[in-house]
């Protein structure tokens, strides 16, 4: 199976909440005391909040996702956090990315050019997908 990721850059003027999502899934909607108790090592969950200095996330909202999608589908949005342009590998949150020759890059934002991994700087705002 080939490996899919792609990096979008989106210009803000404040560093937003972290976001994890998962693409073609679904979510049901539980109150705050169920999700604890029907949550289960290995299911897919979408978390909205903000990221801690202790690496953590202060979950705002929490979705367990069902449905149709790929097991290694995944996308995360956040600020770039550390470069290494020798392994052409960053890190968003505690989490890091690996891209190569296929990564496709793409900006939201007409008025800049993103093509190319060494278009990436410390501190952007990216949504980053995969497989």
């Amino acid at each position: 199976m080939k490996t899919r990721t792609a990096i979008c850059v989106l210009f803000a003027g404040a560093l937003l909440a972290g976001y994890t999502s998962l693409s073609h899934a679904q979510s049901t909607t539980l109150s705050k005391v169920d999700v604890f108790k029907t949550l289960k090592p290995g299911q897919w969950v979408q978390i909205e909040g903000v990221p801690q200095r202790d690496m953590s996330v202060l979950a705002t909202e929490v979705k367990i996702l069902t449905g149709d999608f790929r097991d290694d589908d995944w996308e995360v949005f956040g600020a770039v956090r550390t470069l290494n342009r020798g392994l052409k590998e960053f890190e968003i949150l505690s989490l890091k990315i690996k891209t190569n020759d296929e990564t496709d890059y793409q900006v939201k934002d007409k008025n800049r050019q993103f093509t190319k991994f060494e278009d990436l700087k410390t501190g952007m705002l990216v949504e980053v997908e995969g497989s």
